[in-house]
């Protein structure tokens, strides 16, 4: 058996290289799995339980580091882990990208400054405005602070690993679908932590080639546009409908009708899994609406905003009647995100 030790930017690397048989394809997916075992028979040589590389990936894992390896048949295996180097300041991350208004903003996960100022600069010229985090705490700071299109990732952060925020992120509800675009030299390692267990993650290996980059980004926005759920909000208040939009915005797409007449040609037009209703419109009364939505197939729920109280025959035909006079905005969003949840998401 053969040990190295040899320092690489900031981490450090170990690599234990053995001559034996090497490893089988059929079991490589399951190397890193408890009481995992190439040969479970009872006549095997070699003795073990299966649990020391399990052990050994949950160890360098909670140090923030990355473990895998590479084998080929009758040449043996060479495993290998990294750890990241302490660092007592952190490095100042600053990016001269221009803010391109109203486009989606993505973030940069990334504790090398120049590779993080390369992402953000190519991000920024495709059409996309990009903040930089340089740590794992950093980055979920930002996230609970602003709204996200995507992410891109690096796996070697100087306070946790790109595995352990990739798992944080899908146990939350809000972020179990954002599109996370990992960015690292260490991309099969990555694979490998994860083995395919969360959905919406995409990889690119360093070196970064720019078309692939962007590739992935408007590859991951498609995939998520697709899944998300659409919601039409028929009020004639400009300014309320921009702030439930924008408040809503990490829940579903939102469009906007004015009137019946315009609310009547969107949902010819399109499909929608909610609609959020004002009763008095300028064309009209809001139940005016009803025979239409409820002839759609199939039909979306409705959340009725009135300035009266409801009957129990109107509350019957609708998802959720709120009165203007007692619904504040977070109480309409958390109307909405309710409805939401009952449905999936409307094909276009």
């Amino acid at each position: 058996v053969e040990i190295s030790v040899r320092g690489e930017r900031d981490v450090v690397r170990v690599e234990v290289q053995d001559h034996g048989p090497g490893i089988p394809a059929e079991f490589r997916k399951r190397i890193f799995q408890k009481f995992s075992q190439a040969d479970s028979s009872d006549t095997r040589q070699k003795g073990g339980t299966g649990l020391g590389l399990a052990i050994s990936k949950e160890l360098i894992e909670r140090m923030n580091g990355m473990v895998g390896f590479t084998s080929q048949k009758d040449q043996g295996a060479r495993f290998h882990f990294e750890l990241p180097l302490v660092r007592g300041e952190m490095l100042a991350q600053a990016v001269n990208a221009d803010e391109i208004p109203g486009a989606p903003r993505l973030l940069v996960v990334e504790d090398d400054p120049d590779i993080a100022r390369l992402l953000a600069l190519l991000l920024n010229r495709a059409g996309f405005n990009a903040d930089v985090a340089a740590t794992g705490t950093v980055a979920l700071q930002k996230l609970e602070q602003h709204h996200y299109a995507a992410i891109t990732l690096d796996l070697m952060l100087p306070d946790q690993s790109g595995v352990s925020i990739i798992r944080q992120l899908r146990s939350l509800p809000e972020y179990e679908c954002l599109p996370i675009i990992v960015v690292s030299a260490y991309m099969d390692d990555g694979r490998l932590s994860i083995n395919g267990d969360f959905a919406a993650v995409d990889w690119i290996d360093k070196p970064i080639e720019e078309r692939r980059l962007i590739e992935a980004v408007q590859r991951s926005l498609k995939a998520q546009s697709s899944q998300r759920m659409r919601v039409l909000h028929v009020e004639d208040d400009a300014d309320l409908h921009r702030i439930i939009a924008t408040l809503g915005r990490d829940v579903a797409d939102f469009d906007v009708a004015s009137s019946l007449a315009q609310a009547q040609e969107c949902l010819v037009n399109s499909r929608y899994d909610l609609v959020v209703l004002d009763i008095g419109l300028p064309d009209g009364s809001g139940w005016d609406l009803l025979p239409v939505i409820n002839a759609l197939q199939p039909a979306p729920q409705v959340i009725v905003l009135s300035g009266t109280e409801l009957s129990d025959a109107q509350r019957q035909a609708i998802y959720q009647g709120l009165l203007k006079s007692h619904a504040s905005t977070e109480g309409l969003l958390d109307t909405i995100r309710q409805a939401i949840k009952r449905q999936k998401p409307a094909a276009t």
